[in-house]
């Protein structure tokens, strides 16, 4: 058994990166099936989590997908090597590419921002260095970059993958000052109805926040997207379930019973009884007692 320092430095603490963690071979709870059922959905999609979910090394994961799919490339395996999106991708209708895909983090856009002018001109400076990453020349007589990449891109093939989209609405919430607050709101609408109106480029959009936009009359352009927060189908999209747990975290699990029993770790056994639907049990064999370790 691994000590527990071996075991602390396989977690990826503090890494959002989906090609990072695969690359430093730390463990990583394959949700790949779920990038297959959003892969196979044709309406732009939005999803809300709490913080600290997993959104955003989702949305990693999504941006390695339509960039290099599933096959070797740069001289290294794919980083879904093992994992199940390498069988499904190849089911994916039009999955060949090349794709744009845009990445924007609007919580990173917002540091230190103080008004809505701010976080317009930000916006319009990553994607114009996107598209020069991208060798797109983007027109120079359009105020919105966003526009002039869509007017750029071939069809069908505009990723857009947007992380915190809601932090525009609450950024300036409590701060008493509802001419920004507005004017945020105006920047979201437009951005997010070019993704409405001009559907036709886009081959994949999906974002995700902390606020369902059915809690929300903020902006109406977002009635294009298909909010699939409380659909069962994608339920254990984030997070880890319990079976997850078991599966992934055996040993850790047993650390953490031994430091709650205040045991030895090589006393303690972890019972699993029927995959996962009971509480997890840490049995003590010298004494036979049983007490209930609860996560």
């Amino acid at each position: 058994m691994k000590t527990f320092d071996q075991l602390r430095r396989m977690l990826p603490l503090g890494l959002q990166s989906f090609s990072e963690i695969r690359q430093d071979d730390l463990i990583y709870v394959d949700k790949t099936r779920y990038l297959y059922k959003l892969a196979m959905t044709s309406q732009p999609q939005l999803l809300t989590r709490p913080r600290r979910f997993g959104k955003s090394t989702l949305v990693s994961a999504l941006k390695e997908l339509f960039l290099h799919g599933v096959a070797p490339y740069d001289g290294h395996d794919s980083y879904f090597k093992g994992l199940e999106i390498e069988q499904l991708w190849p089911q994916v209708p039009d999955n060949d590419g090349p794709f744009y895909v845009l990445h924007l983090d609007f919580s990173v856009l917002l540091q230190e921002c103080n008004s809505a002018a701010v976080f317009k001109k930000r916006l319009n400076e990553q994607i114009v260095t996107f598209a020069a990453a991208s060798q797109l020349e983007l027109k120079a007589d359009k105020e919105s970059a966003f526009d002039s990449l869509i007017d750029v891109v071939p069809s069908d093939s505009l990723v857009l993958l947007v992380d915190e989209y809601d932090q525009l609405l609450t950024h300036f919430l409590g701060k008493d000052n509802d001419a920004e607050q507005e004017a945020m709101v105006q920047v979201l609408r437009g951005f997010f109805n070019q993704v409405k109106v001009r559907s036709a480029k886009f081959h994949f959009a999906f974002i995700t926040g902390t606020t369902r936009l059915a809690d929300t009359t903020m902006f109406t352009a977002g009635n294009s997207f298909a909010d699939i927060s409380q659909n069962p189908a994608f339920g254990a999209i984030c997070g880890i379930t319990r079976e997850e747990l078991h599966h992934y975290f055996p040993d850790h699990l047993r650390y953490a019973a031994a430091q709650l029993l205040h045991i030895p770790v090589e006393q303690v056994k972890v019972l699993y009884c029927n995959q996962g639907t009971r509480p997890i049990r840490a049995h003590k064999s010298t004494n036979k007692v049983h007490r209930c370790v609860r996560f």
